[in-house]
């Protein structure tokens, strides 16, 4: 019996995970679809998590090695990451991140370009275009690259308050069959039976 309900409860946390992550990603993708987006300005005091040591896209060939600017701000559900250089030609690099989450940012998307030569560049797994349908905004993209930290913080968030949602139920519901004399697994009325006998109507102990 005690094996059985270790694997219960192992089965009920590992689905409230699932679930939490599900959670994770559709608030995630519901900040970016339908949230203001935060705007930047440079120059900026810099964030203290946001160095300029390098860019917050993937390596662009022929792009300056570091941004010379990095801006940060965060509105609600959304925090957008804008970093600025110019190449010794004169051209202005530029790139924008969109990180998505709350309460932490766990999923982002990034645009990078150089401005007057030609539209702004995604990477393919990057993020997917979101359903004109539903009120959302024209152009908005869901993202599809997880923040680590973020994305396991906001699960085991999600996943303690689904866990917290189920057994709180049942544990006032076994604590108000206790105070009764109930079976706390049943709820049959144990009058008369004693307290180290197995319930007469589903065969558990008292302490079970």
């Amino acid at each position: 019996m005690k094996c059985r309900s270790i694997i219960v409860w192992s089965l009920t946390v590992a689905a409230c995970l699932l679930l939490g992550g599900g959670v994770t990603v559709l608030t995630a993708w519901g900040f970016a679809a339908y949230a203001e987006r935060p705007s930047v300005t440079l120059p900026t005091d810099l964030s203290p998590n946001y160095k300029v040591v390098g860019w917050p896209v993937p390596e662009v060939p022929g792009w300056p090695a570091a941004p010379r600017d990095i801006a940060v701000n965060r509105l609600g559900g959304n925090t957008m990451v804008m970093a600025t250089a110019f190449s010794p030609d004169g051209s202005s690099h530029a790139a924008h991140v969109i990180e998505s989450g709350w309460p932490w940012p766990a999923m982002a998307q990034a645009v990078y370009w150089v401005y007057g030569k030609g539209p702004p560049l995604r990477k393919p797994d990057d993020s997917l275009k979101a359903p004109q349908r539903w009120g959302i905004p024209a152009g908005r993209q869901l993202p599809m690259t997880v923040l680590p930290l973020g994305f396991a913080l906001n699960t085991l968030l999600a996943a303690t308050l689904l866990l917290a949602a189920v057994q709180l139920p049942l544990a006032l519901r076994r604590r108000a069959r206790r105070k009764r004399g109930r079976c706390l697994s049943c709820g049959y009325d144990r009058a008369g039976v004693a307290a180290e006998a197995a319930c007469p109507e589903c065969g558990k102990l008292r302490a079970a």
